[in-house]
């Protein structure tokens, strides 16, 4: 799972690059089909990696229902603890500010710090390795210090990527090799957060490489021989684009009705929850 589920949201896509890098709304299309189909395409591969190890420490313990176990688990862990909702509310909370605090602060110390590679040089070296090492762009250089820098931070190397003099379909491919690798930013956070746990960063950083070659491939693709279809469509998802970010009322409206259907929808699995609890865990245990 941490080789499938970390990927760049759509936000990030449509709204920071397309929109806020290219000026091209109808661009995040690309972009997003080439980095979700590799995404995909890692999650379907991964399936099968280490399975025999899986299966090993992950054999059924008994027969019987896999959520009615999974559910009675969570209960039963939430009267050991005995800790009432208002407490589960304000720890969770918390926990999600110093998460949110400790995210910016790597990417704060990652922007600073390929600034400091940048001034002492060493930025300088690394694109000269890379333009000798990346056939493929051998004759566009321009673009090699966007991808210097998107090493370390994607948001960084993406911009520069947007700003670089090269074709534009040599930047869409850097942006989406970036966007794939996702920068060692996103791998610090990701090692911080899993640190407690039993999860491998190698598994991750070999789901990351994977991603920042296959996605290129694929955008390849669509700016090639699917090129002529991708034209059909993109006029039409560009002027439907602009006419999303220019209504903010509609976008307003539609993030307070999504969390009042997640609040609603909270409360109910709350009550539910607290019906289950009654059923499956014994009076003794209460």
């Amino acid at each position: 799972m941490i080789a499938f589920t970390n990927n760049s949201s759509p936000l990030f896509i449509f709204g920071a690059v397309a929109v806020g890098m290219y000026h091209n709304p109808a661009l995040g299309i690309i972009i997003a089909f080439s980095h979700y189909a590799a995404n995909l395409f890692i999650g379907f591969l991964f399936r099968f990696w280490k399975m025999d190890e899986i299966q090993k420490k992950n054999r059924p313990r008994g027969g019987g229902c896999l959520l009615k176990k999974a559910f009675k688990a969570l209960l039963e862990a939430q009267a050991a603890e005995n800790r009432s909702v208002g407490i589960l509310l304000a720890d969770s909370i918390k926990k999600s500010v110093q998460t949110l605090v400790v995210i910016g602060g790597f990417i704060i110390f990652f922007s600073v710090f390929v600034e400091v590679l940048k001034l002492v040089g060493i930025l300088k070296i690394i694109s000269v390795i890379l333009h000798h090492l990346f056939i493929p762009i051998k004759n566009y250089p321009e673009v090699i210090p966007s991808i210097t820098t998107g090493i370390f931070e994607i948001t960084l190397g993406a911009k520069l990527a947007s700003e670089s003099q090269v074709p534009l379909t040599v930047q869409l491919i850097a942006t989406s090799a970036m966007l794939g690798w996702q920068g060692l930013s996103i791998h610090a956070q990701v090692a911080s957060l899993i640190k407690d746990t039993d999860l491998s960063m190698n598994t991750f950083i070999v789901a990351r490489l994977l991603h920042a070659v296959i996605s290129p491939l694929i955008s390849i693709l669509l700016l090639g021989p699917i090129s002529p279809v991708m034209s059909s469509f993109l006029p039409k998802a560009g002027n439907t684009a602009v006419l999303l970010y220019k209504n903010w009322i509609f976008i307003l409206n539609l993030v307070s009705i999504s969390l009042i259907i997640l609040c609603t929808l909270a409360v109910v699995l709350y009550a539910a929850l607290c019906c289950i609890k009654k059923l499956l865990i014994p009076k003794s245990k209460q």
